[in-house]
């Protein structure tokens, strides 16, 4: 059978099976609190993997892994940019950390079903809305990211056109989040994790050993690649460092998917440690990626991959590899753990801008 055609029908296959899951929690929703944030009844064991299957998308599989060949952990351009893996997954999972920490527990105990309530409910309505309309058109893009991964990936793996990937990857994901809301988002969340993580520990040493071992791939990538600080042990080099951190690490905290996942937890005690504990593993597991990337910066630096299997994009290099160097079954599983990764990056950002939008615009504002 054609590869192409084999990864095709298990990503049919998988896109179904995330239909049916749907199917099955739509059962469960009764009411807005049900739909929006799964009856505030999310137990340790499910809201952990929600929170990191939600960060872990398209986004670093892809992107951090690009930017991982093009910088290695932590670089600087010749213009003095910072560049590199520094703010995802490091920044993202000290994101989660910071957010269980101190603000996850306030959330969940102010009781609201969306971000925007905690401004109707600190300062107005009116408030809600506007703060409402900025979140909904910054999602949008991150959104947008996740379905571009996912063209990248049918168009990588499948053959078939990126404009035709994005259009499926919409209609899967509109589809079971319409059906179950964040009940379905959660249980598709919870298998995903699980195939997220088996996909990229299993890519790991079938690449290593692809590449030449270890000892080839450190001989054919620039040493920087490995340095996670800065070379220079100054002020001005660490500024950009401590940038890095702080784009996502700080700056994710007020989005709206992690409040979401705040307000759905059973208590305030398992919305602190649930993030805690997925900041962590965020961490872990986002760290191969990363080195994946740089093995394939080295795979095709030495030759052992052929330099046009990522046609001159670096956030193809894993796509790339996957076929290269996997048995079909493997790359299967590794091809539904990146798919996973985006579904349950982008349902919850389509989940949470139109809570949003329907609590705090419609209802709210336009139509109380």
């Amino acid at each position: 059978m054609n590869i192409e055609l084999t990864y095709g029908i298990w990503i049919a296959a998988f896109s179904a099976a995330m239909l049916g899951i749907g199917i099955y929690a739509s059962r469960k929703v009764k009411n807005t609190a049900d739909f929006m944030v799964a009856g505030r009844g999310l137990p340790y064991w499910l809201a952990t993997p929600v929170l990191f299957a939600t960060w872990l998308g398209g986004g670093m599989i892809l992107g951090g892994s690009g930017a991982a060949f093009d910088y290695g952990f932590w670089s600087t351009d010749d213009e003095g940019g910072a560049w590199g893996a520094i703010s995802d997954p490091y920044g993202a999972g000290l994101c989660l950390i910071l957010a269980g920490l101190f603000y996850m527990p306030v959330l969940r105990r102010m009781g609201g079903l969306t971000l925007s309530d905690f401004f109707s409910s600190r300062f107005s309505k009116t408030t809600a809305m506007i703060v409402s309309i900025f979140i909904i058109i910054s999602f949008v893009f991150w959104t947008a990211v996740q379905v571009i991964a996912f063209g990248k990936i049918f168009e990588s793996m499948v053959g078939v056109d990126y404009l035709t990937g994005i259009i499926i990857s919409l209609v899967v994901m509109v589809t079971f989040t319409v059906l179950g809301g964040l009940w379905a988002v959660s249980y598709t969340d919870f298998w995903q994790t699980f195939i997220i993580v088996a996909g990229v520990v299993i890519l790991l040493p079938f690449a290593i050993s692809a590449a030449g071992g270890w000892d080839n791939v450190t001989s054919h990538a620039p040493e920087k690649y490995f340095s996670f600080l800065p070379k220079e042990t100054n002020i001005a080099s660490y500024l950009p460092w401590i940038g890095a951190w702080m784009i996502i690490g700080l700056g994710s905290i007020c989005t709206p998917d992690l409040a979401q996942r705040a307000m759905a937890s059973k208590d305030a005690r398992t919305a602190r440690w649930s993030a805690v504990s997925a900041g962590l593993l965020y961490w872990i597991i986002g760290t191969i990626p990363v080195v994946l990337g740089i093995i394939g910066f080295a795979a095709i630096n030495s030759g052992v991959l052929a330099e046009n299997s990522i046609n001159g994009d670096p956030e193809l290099i894993i796509p790339a590899m996957v076929k290269a160097y996997m048995p079909t079954a493997i790359g299967v599983i590794f091809t539904l753990g990146m798919i996973a990764g985006i579904m349950s990056a982008a349902d919850a950002a389509l989940l949470s801008v139109s809570s949003i939008f329907a609590k705090n615009i419609f209802k709210d504002y336009l139509r109380p």
